[in-house]
């Protein structure tokens, strides 16, 4: 069941209004990839990685990503 209760985390942090980023990194389970992508906030949230040179760059993108202007909600 702990698939189930991941996907159930996932979608009440995102109701929540968090932004939910996954990366994918040397995986090569479908079913899993497909999870993490379903978790991101989106398709612009969800990367995946196969080396630590691909690694890098998603965190350079992410990066890029969260530089624009930053809204704290409380």
């Amino acid at each position: 069941q702990a698939e189930r209760n991941t996907e159930n985390l996932c979608e009440a942090i995102k109701e929540k209004g968090v932004l939910m980023i996954t990366v994918a990194f040397d995986l090569a389970d479908q079913q899993t990839r497909t999870r993490l992508e379903n978790c991101a906030s989106g398709p612009g949230y969800y990367f995946e990685a196969e080396t630590n040179a691909d690694i890098a760059a998603v965190f350079q993108q992410i990066t890029e990503q969260l530089s624009g202007p930053v809204r704290l909600v409380r």
